[in-house]
């Protein structure tokens, strides 16, 4: 294992440009001087790879980041150290996860922007209000009743 390295600005440019300056988890539209460039596998498990791979690191924004970090630092493998279970965890590989940090968990990550889309979001957040549940709870309710094709 050798040292971590630093990133080279064309590396960190490329990978932004690569995910349309998102968020691989949140997909919030970010600058590149708010994007942080993360390790699928936290460095601690796999160490730092000899070449820069575009595959190996996704843009995150800060918030992110930080649950990555403490959901990371939680996890049973961060003691086990085994690259596979990172793989297939959130944050080693949102587009296709099947755990997060080892517990069968699922994330939605949605934001509502401009005039039409936070009007949808307050229409759905005074019927959670009105419910007296929070409005992911309401969104979770809403869904279970779509049918599901057989």
């Amino acid at each position: 294992m050798t040292g971590r390295r630093l990133l080279p600005r064309a590396f960190r440019e490329s990978l932004y440009a690569r995910w349309s300056y998102r968020c691989a988890v949140c997909n919030g539209k970010f600058t590149s001087r708010e994007l942080q460039t993360d390790h699928r596998i936290p460095y601690r498990v796999s160490g730092e790879s000899l070449e820069h791979i575009s595959n190996d690191f996704m843009p995150l924004c800060p918030s992110c980041n930080r649950a990555k970090s403490w959901s990371c630092e939680n996890c049973p493998n961060w003691e086990n150290r085994v690259p596979s279970e990172c793989e297939t965890c959130l944050w080693g590989s949102p587009e296709n996860y099947s755990h997060i940090a080892t517990i069968p968990e699922r994330r939605l990550h949605l934001s509502w922007s401009g005039n039409t889309e936070v009007g949808h979001f307050d229409r759905l957040s005074d019927r959670a209000r009105m419910a007296e549940v929070t409005v992911s709870e309401l969104a979770k309710r809403i869904i279970s009743k779509i049918p599901t094709s057989e």
